[in-house]
């Protein structure tokens, strides 16, 4: 294949990938995403639900049991009290797992009908129309089938750098390896600075002891 016809398909490809691109984000749109939290996330939302179900349920017992309070002693209402209160915080503790678990659910069961839609399944075969036509017209290899890959391709060809694919996979291969060392190296470059900085410190700090003993 020549350069022309390379760029050709390097293009082709390109836009193709683009409208693969379009419909992920189109598909991703019509679906509800599961609520993902981490421990901090749901530390917060635990203690916020706890504060909300606790003053909820105090107000109304508050209300309910009114009568109570003018009819029994102080200390009877507030052991009365007290263990509302620790059946509050255990309600709280085994329903809030359950309830966040229910939510997820719904929004599975509201995907799996999501998925059975008129537009999924329209956006779904036109996706596969797309790959099927690249897997069976494009001429990159599927392990460069991204923008970046194909416009560094590109610029290979228009540049003169390369003539062919098999010497724009190569060359893309070589800046690869070297961009990916200079990385190391400036990992390493921050750790010793980092080490030489620690080191200073602990030379100050060991000059400083050293004049205030005196």
């Amino acid at each position: 294949m020549g350069k022309n016809e390379l760029l050709l398909n390097i293009d082709e490809t390109r836009n193709l990938i683009k409208k693969l691109q379009n419909i992920h984000r189109s598909l991703t749109s019509l679906y509800k995403k599961p609520i993902k939290l981490g421990c901090l996330g749901h530390l917060v939302f635990f203690i916020v639900y706890w504060i909300a179900v606790s003053f909820s349920l105090a107000y109304i017992l508050d209300v309910v049991f009114y009568p109570i309070k003018l009819v029994f002693p102080q200390n009877m209402v507030d052991s009365f009290g007290t263990a509302i209160a620790i059946l509050i915080l255990v309600i709280v503790a085994f329903s809030y797992p359950y309830l966040f678990n229910l939510i997820n659910k719904k929004r599975l069961k509201v995907n799996a009908e999501i998925a059975k839609s008129a537009d999924t399944i329209r956006l779904e075969l036109e996706k596969q129309t797309i790959i099927d036509y690249i897997k069976t017209h494009s001429v990159i290899p599927d392990d460069y089938c991204y923008l970046h890959a194909l416009n560094t391709f590109e610029k290979y060809l228009i540049n003169n750098r390369a003539d062919s694919l098999k010497e724009c996979i190569n060359l893309f291969e070589q800046e690869k390896r070297h961009d990916e060392q200079l990385q190391e190296i400036r990992v390493i470059q921050q750790i010793q600075e980092a080490t030489y900085q620690k080191a200073n410190e602990a030379a100050t700090i060991g000059w400083i002891n050293l004049f205030t003993r005196r």
